[in-house]
């Protein structure tokens, strides 16, 4: 990805991906890939990482998405850091503390998001 804006601009980094997190083992043996115990995504610098499985849901999904709307086009990727935190708890645990934070989408996107996710769903709309 070329960054175009914000952050990543600022920062002067190029070449960002999404992938997946390499959550699989080489096995010489066999000579295939095998799919690791307790797989943790490595850290990254900058490149947006997921677990291979949700990066082949949202491969699914933005196929989709493509195919049912003229609207929806492939080539950018924008993200926003639009989501307020509502809760933050957290939890002693021996020696360290875990944190477990909560956020929720702004109101007046709550329809839009709705929709997507009615239209993902392929959901019709109750009409009586």
């Amino acid at each position: 990805m070329v960054g175009e804006s914000g952050e990543i601009i600022n920062t002067g980094r190029s070449l960002i991906r999404i992938h997946g997190g390499r959550q699989e083992i080489y096995n010489e043996e066999t000579g295939e890939w095998q799919k690791a115990e307790n797989a943790e995504l490595k850290i990254t610098e900058g490149c947006l990482r997921a677990y291979d499985e949700d990066m082949s849901k949202f491969k699914s999904i933005t196929d989709y998405l493509e195919s049912v709307d003229q609207e929806e086009k492939p080539g950018k990727v924008i993200i926003l850091d639009n989501l307020r935190k509502t809760e933050v708890v957290s939890h002693e645990n021996g020696t360290s503390i875990d944190f477990e934070i909560k956020f929720s989408v702004p109101d007046n996107e709550k329809a839009y998001w709705q929709g997507f996710i009615d239209k993902m769903f392929n959901k019709k709309e109750n009409k009586e």
